[in-house]
């Protein structure tokens, strides 16, 4: 896949929002509706398959112990479930289909480190060859964890990205900068970039200051800033300035 991106590869983005504005009954965390509500998170797929879209994200960014606070059995069927609805809405297209992994919260590296194995051999067993794993504010554990899936499928594809605010930190301080220049440099990365965390106007701004000229980067922005009306979560930029945003970065 590294050879055969040549001109912008575009991915969905915002299941979570997207499903809860969507479903008529949304459940909470939407991984679950992988198990109670997967009719939806087919359609959500397909739409933007429709809409263009190269490549899909499963409905598993917080499958997780933690995040979903569940036993693993049941992390492992949101896993299932998520990876083969991916599946069945990319079927008869080229779509690709990219293993969502979060960050798992906590502070107990080794366990933690255990955890993420789990969820890939998960994905693995499946036949799960790309991942992403978005929205980390270090690098700690992606060397181990991107290391070991490349251990079990050198061919893997594995896209890694970090959040990062309008002045280039993340949520943990460190510059992205910083952690764009360590990643570059482990084989087991193919393609790293920014996610989440920072409007399309500042990432822009905020790519321009790396030299990317050899590189594959990554850069799924916010549609905006987010806004509370009425206890409601709004996103005030509107489509039409998201796309335009995103031409400029291409």
């Amino acid at each position: 896949m590294r050879q055969s991106i040549e001109q912008p590869y575009i991915f969905d983005g915002a299941m979570g929002t997207y499903y809860a504005s969507r479903a008529v009954n949304p459940v909470s965390p939407c991984e679950l509706a992988n198990l109670y509500d997967p009719a939806t998170i087919v359609s959500i797929h397909r739409e933007y398959i429709s809409a263009g879209c190269q490549a899909i994200k499963t409905n598993t960014f917080g499958a997780n112990r933690i995040s979903l606070n569940r036993d693993f059995e049941t992390v492992r069927e949101v896993i299932c479930r998520g990876y083969r609805l991916a599946e069945e809405a990319v079927r008869g297209t080229q779509v690709q289909v990219f293993a969502d992994i979060g960050p798992i919260p906590g502070d107990d590296t080794a366990d933690i480190g255990e955890q993420y194995q789990e969820i890939v051999n998960v994905f693995l067993d499946l036949g799960a060859s790309h991942f992403i794993f978005e929205t980390f504010s270090s690098a700690d554990d992606l060397l181990e964890v991107s290391q070991y899936i490349k251990d079990h499928n050198p061919q893997a594809y594995i896209l890694a990205e970090f959040a990062v605010s309008p002045e280039g930190l993340t949520r943990m301080g460190i510059s992205g900068h910083q952690l764009l220049e360590k990643v570059w440099q482990w084989p087991s990365i193919d393609a790293c970039g920014f996610n989440c965390y920072s409007g399309p106007s500042h990432l822009l701004e905020y790519i321009k200051t790396f030299d990317i000229r050899d590189k594959i980067i990554s850069v799924m922005p916010n549609s905006g800033y987010p806004t509370t009306v009425n206890n409601r979560i709004y996103f005030n930029n509107s489509k039409e300035y998201f796309a335009g945003k995103m031409l400029e970065l291409a």
